[in-house]
């Protein structure tokens, strides 16, 4: 909000219009440096986690989340880090390219190993972590189906 300002926030909810700052950021290399200097030091912490999927699939989850053509979504991508580059800084990587079910089932198998290694604790943190933002994309994406019915 600070950076970029309130119109880019529900005025009701608070919550971030994603597609409207998306719609500005991925058109202005500048103001995606920017958005970027926000971001990374966040995006850093969680890169040792990388949940992946093929690019055709991401495409396609994203024109049904947030109503892209597909040429939008494949800009998105193109704007972004590369796969490649992400599967180089992470230090676990889950491939998506399933159903919700068969993701969910190997972040339980990932918890049970990773509760064997680390503190309970940081491993519920990061579990949640994925849960939540793949329950908000999974609403987003409910969402738009209905609206097009």
């Amino acid at each position: 909000r600070k950076e970029f300002g309130a119109e880019f926030f529900d005025p009701d909810t608070g919550v971030l219009d994603r597609t409207k700052l998306g719609d500005v950021v991925f058109k202005d290399a500048e103001k995606r440096r920017k958005l970027n200097s926000v971001l990374h030091p966040a995006i850093r912490w969680e890169m040792f986690l990388q949940i992946l999927n093929d690019d055709e699939v991401q495409i396609n989850r994203l024109m049904l989340r947030d109503g892209l053509t597909k040429e939008g979504a494949a800009s998105r991508i193109a704007a972004q880090l590369p796969i490649k580059k992400k599967m180089e800084l992470a230090t676990i990587l889950i491939d998506n390219n399933g159903s919700k079910e068969e993701l969910e089932q190997k972040v339980e198998e990932l918890v049970k190993e990773l509760n064997s290694r680390w503190s309970p604790l940081l491993v519920r943190a990061a579990v949640y972590s994925v849960i939540a933002g793949l329950s908000w994309v999974l609403l987003k994406a409910s969402l738009a189906l209905f609206r097009t019915v």
